[in-house]
């Protein structure tokens, strides 16, 4: 495969077996040479997460951004809505890389499976949200210190010589 690849892509073959590993399993990272016109998957890490490999075709957006004028002045997109052939939603961003007059030559994609991310977000959502009391006028529940709590605290201020947050 190397033999096709466009001479600019040829050290980030590398560099996405790196990045793949470096961001770790919810991470895929992809290299595309699309210098020829046909695209051409030159590398990939993690492919799992969409269910690419080498020989997949380019994505509809991927053809978008060959064939686009509005695309010509683009650098990167980050963080872009995508979503997995699994139907999983994904965080993608691409750097659209360009040789020395310009011209598209290659993508290099990087999608975040947000499953794990998302049960993180519901859980804590859950863990952290509260309901107003509704009785008797009363909003928030106040607790108050224990018996002789602050006499211990002055005791301890006094033995370290240092103020103690309470």
């Amino acid at each position: 495969m190397e033999e096709k690849c466009h001479p600019l892509l040829r050290p980030l073959i590398n560099i996405v077996e790196m990045i793949g590993a470096a961001l770790g399993p919810d991470y895929e990272v992809l290299l595309h040479d699309v210098s020829s016109g046909e695209p051409l998957t030159l590398a990939a890490a993690n492919s799992r997460l969409s269910g690419r490999d080498r020989n997949s075709p380019m994505s509809d957006f991927g053809r978008f951004l060959m064939e686009s004028l509005e695309a010509e002045k683009v650098d990167y997109i980050a963080n872009y809505p995508s979503e997995a052939a699994n139907g999983r939603q994904m965080r993608s961003s691409v750097s659209l890389i360009r040789d020395e007059e310009g011209r598209l030559v290659g993508f290099l994609c990087v999608n975040y499976d947000m499953s794990r991310a998302k049960m993180l977000k519901d859980i804590s959502d859950f863990l952290t949200k509260t309901h107003p009391i509704a009785l008797g006028g009363m909003r928030v529940e106040k607790f108050t210190k224990a018996a002789g709590e602050d006499d211990l605290l002055e005791k301890a201020r006094k033995k370290w010589g240092a103020r103690l947050n309470t």
